[in-house]
């Protein structure tokens, strides 16, 4: 084909959204692409997560380490105090520079193509579109409605105005958009890419490379120590399945607490305090960043996504892969996803004794375990399936192009 895309990368760790962003740039690759990704990752990073083939343009200073703006839905600021003056100018900074930064790399490559991978660098979306470049982007989550609403109405405007295609991956992050008219023919609402899962060939020497007992039941948590992650829950909802059952290993991997989270300290001594009194009786298995979560997922018996802040889980679904029954959080994303007693079970958010009284029974039921997995599996086929979503995503920027 001859085309060169420039893929503008927003994160400076490994996210559910990058790895997103690793399956379509793999897909572009193999599609005759000539891939070029503009990342604040440093080159091991970003070799490991999207290969040895693309080119790498790398971002990166002392004050500002990634493009992205605080324009997630987990940011709540009033504009009018001291702490959103701040918000505003560190937004307006982070606009600027991510601008100038975005305009010199399509200046040096002048690509067909410039692909946003969040909303939270649209900066790169205007920088396409006022040099007369097609962009697409995706919509990974809810924007901030911070200021009655008012930001999340002007990002939405920005990315329906200055991009060719809008992809949102559930109809959440479509409907917050507000699209109309001729808006509403860009936007196209196309599932996460998650890979076809085969069993484990050898699941006891698996568990043994993760540290995890053979005999006992694995319940696991990705997503590390965070409040919007629901971490505490988990934890105490443990301590309470802990109580009734000694068969049992809880497994928590991810991100601990990261210097941007420093104003959570409180809440990390929380959940330290937490871990403590689970490891009296029943210690608990507390994994750093995990390079294959989907292994992990394999050893397990069931996966916990109890988030406070209503997102998709793209571990929900990488479960499902593996055929793994999933307990979650009953937010709006959950229940738009998560069939009850089908695929997985549903709890109100932040209760953690009816996360436990959920683990409890499907702990105690085996055969409801097997069904589950087996639902979720289908679904994570037919509707998740990283080939045919990658495949769909590259083709609509083919016919994009050709419209050009």
């Amino acid at each position: 084909m001859g085309k060169t895309v420039l893929f503008v990368d927003h994160d400076d760790e490994r996210s559910g959204s990058t790895v997103s962003l690793e399956y379509l740039v793999r897909s572009f690759s193999q599609s005759g692409y000539k891939v070029v990704v503009l990342s604040p990752k440093n080159k091991d990073q970003a070799r490991a997560s999207f290969g040895a083939t693309i080119d790498l343009l790398h971002f990166g200073t002392k004050r500002f380490h990634a493009l992205r703006l605080s324009t997630h839905a987990a940011t709540k600021v009033s504009l009018a105090s001291m702490q959103g003056s701040q918000w505003i100018a560190h937004n307006l900074a982070k606009f600027l520079l991510g601008y100038v930064v975005v305009s010199r790399a399509i200046r040096s490559v002048t690509p067909d193509l410039v692909y946003v991978n969040e909303h939270v660098v649209i900066q790169a979306s205007v920088a396409a579109c006022l040099h007369g470049i097609p962009s697409v982007i995706h919509i990974r989550s809810q924007i901030t409605e911070s200021g009655h609403g008012k930001i999340q109405r002007f990002l939405s405007w920005l990315i329906l105005h200055c991009n060719k295609q809008v992809f949102a991956i559930t109809e959440v992050e479509a409907r917050q958009l507000g699209a109309r008219g001729s808006a509403l023919r860009k936007l196209r609402i196309i599932g996460e890419f998650i890979p076809a899962v085969g069993p484990p060939l050898l699941h006891s020497r698996l568990r043994s490379s993760f540290g995890l007992p053979r005999l006992k039941k694995v319940v696991l948590m990705l997503g590390g120590i965070s409040n919007i992650k629901g971490t505490l829950e988990f934890l105490r909802a443990a301590i309470r399945v802990s109580k009734a059952r000694n068969d049992v290993l809880f497994v928590l991997a991810g991100r601990g607490l990261s210097n941007v989270e420093m104003k959570q300290k409180s809440y990390f001594q929380e959940c330290q305090s937490a871990i403590r009194t689970i490891g009296k009786k029943n210690p608990p298995l507390i994994l750093g960043e995990i390079s294959h979560p989907l292994e992990l997922i394999q050893c397990s018996d069931i996966l916990v996504s109890p988030s406070t802040l209503s997102h998709f889980s793209r571990p929900v679904v990488e479960a499902w892969a593996c055929g793994k029954p999933v307990v979650a959080a009953g937010t709006e994303h959950m229940r738009n996803l998560v069939r009850p007693n089908k695929d997985g079970l549903l709890f109100p958010p932040g209760d953690e004794n009816a996360l436990a009284e959920c683990l409890l029974s499907l702990l105690a039921n085996r055969e409801l375990r097997r069904q589950m997995g087996v639902a979720g599996k289908r679904r994570a086929s037919l509707e998740f399936d990283a080939d045919k979503n990658t495949a769909l995503v590259v083709n609509l920027c083919n016919s994009l192009l050709l419209r050009k």
